[in-house]
């Protein structure tokens, strides 16, 4: 696991434990992930979402550049894993 993916795991699992931080990140999500040493780009907005019982967010990624490889072809060369991991958490809570 990346330096960064752990800290996101931390952070995430904070939230679960600690209400007041998760207060936090979700008013201020860039201050918050700055204040854990990760480096949000000037110009980057962060927003913190919540999924409810009956509201769940589907996160896309941003559009690709014509001319660009498609997902599948990045897999081929990468070993990446697609939509699976992005549908994890949605489908590991039993929604889909």
């Amino acid at each position: 696991m990346t330096d960064t993916a752990k800290a996101f795991s931390e952070i995430i699992e904070r939230s679960v434990s600690d209400p007041a931080f998760r207060r936090k990140l979700q008013t201020d999500a860039a201050g918050t992930l700055m204040e854990a040493g990760l480096t949000v780009p000037n110009g980057v907005t962060v927003k913190v979402v919540e999924d409810t019982e009956s509201i769940v967010h589907i996160v896309l990624p941003p559009p690709v550049p014509i001319g660009a490889l498609s997902d599948r072809e990045l897999d081929s060369i990468a070993g990446g894993l697609g939509v699976a991991a992005a549908c994890h958490n949605t489908v590991r809570r039993g929604l889909f």
